[in-house]
């Protein structure tokens, strides 16, 4: 169906309440203030179709809304300016100028003064490279100290991931050096004790928008991660939301639930809500015996409960 239709569906599903009449002087207008306020209320239901979720805990993902990105692992190095103090170090010239840009990084000294010490970059002063660290050196780090710098973490962008995307959630990591999936780790408390150990990362964590590894690697390495993203704002009348037809008509039905609870009409808040989840439980059951098929059109994903 398209948007038009749609906003059409539920202004006559109102009983054609004026507040949602999309036309002007008797014609379809996209821009009237009817058709806008039913083209949110649609794009309210759009979200909440494509994050549904049954009560046995089955959410329902769209193939449509998975996409895929790789990525390496960012790695630097460099030797140490001389200045540095037992509570710092101040990296190479050619280090970023940005503040902030490596805190939470671990930098390892590899060369020179203090050679196999590892600390972590808890504040960065872009102006003068200067990087805190979260526990005094030995002694303080001089000229001939060099250093190699790497993560566990890496943000939607570090990922070519745009936040314009809306990232739902992670659905798989891949190693692709070791052709190995990583799992989705549980205990918080392991990613800060590994911080400090250089290591081939097992499991992973995602939260607000980073991907987190259960330990930081030294070593330049690529990954792939598929994710869940909701769709698109619906903008033009003649547009179509990108999931199966057959859940328009939940849209359409959550539109008016939407609606119903502005008018605070109690009957109809709770006969409309009724509708859009029986007619996404309906469709979830006409298409579930197939629901492995790549081409189904959407998928049920047992094992994916990373809202964050």
């Amino acid at each position: 169906m398209t948007v038009q239709q749609m906003i059409i569906e539920v202004y006559e599903n109102s009983t054609e309440n004026s507040e949602l009449d999309p036309r002007t002087a008797g014609a379809f207008d996209i821009t009237s203030d009817g058709a806008i306020k039913c083209l949110g209320y649609l794009n309210r239901a759009y979200e909440f179709v494509c994050s549904y979720k049954e009560q046995a805990g089955r959410p329902l993902r769209f193939e449509e809304l998975k996409s895929i990105s790789r990525f390496q692992l960012d790695l630097e190095d460099g030797t140490c300016q001389a200045g540095s103090t037992t509570a710092n170090i101040v990296l190479a010239a050619t280090a970023s100028a940005v503040d902030d840009y490596y805190n939470g990084w671990v930098i390892k000294l590899d060369g020179g003064t203090n050679s196999g010490e590892y600390r972590v970059i808890v504040d960065y002063d872009g102006a003068t490279t200067t990087a805190t660290v979260n526990r005094a050196w030995t002694t303080a780090p001089d000229a001939t100290t060099t250093y190699d710098l790497y993560k566990n973490f890496y943000s939607l962008s570090d990922m070519n991931i745009s936040p314009q995307d809306r990232v739902f959630g992670i659905l798989k990591c891949w190693d692709l050096y070791q052709k190995s999936e990583i799992h989705y780790g549980s205990r918080d408390s392991e990613y800060i004790q590994n911080l400090e150990t250089a290591q081939v990362p097992t499991e992973y964590i995602f939260k607000r928008d980073q991907l987190i590894f259960n330990y930081p690697y030294n070593v330049a390495r690529w990954y792939e991660v598929e994710y869940y993203t909701l769709p698109s704002e619906l903008a033009g009348a003649d547009e179509s939301p990108v999931i199966p037809e057959g859940f328009h008509q939940a849209m359409i039905f959550y539109a008016n639930y939407l609606d119903a609870l502005k008018q605070v009409d109690a009957e109809t808040i709770t006969n409309w809500y009724r509708a859009a989840i029986n007619t996404i439980r309906t469709q979830i059951v006409d298409n579930d015996v197939d629901f492995s098929r790549r081409d189904q059109g959407f998928i049920i994903d047992n094992a994916y409960d990373r809202r964050y």
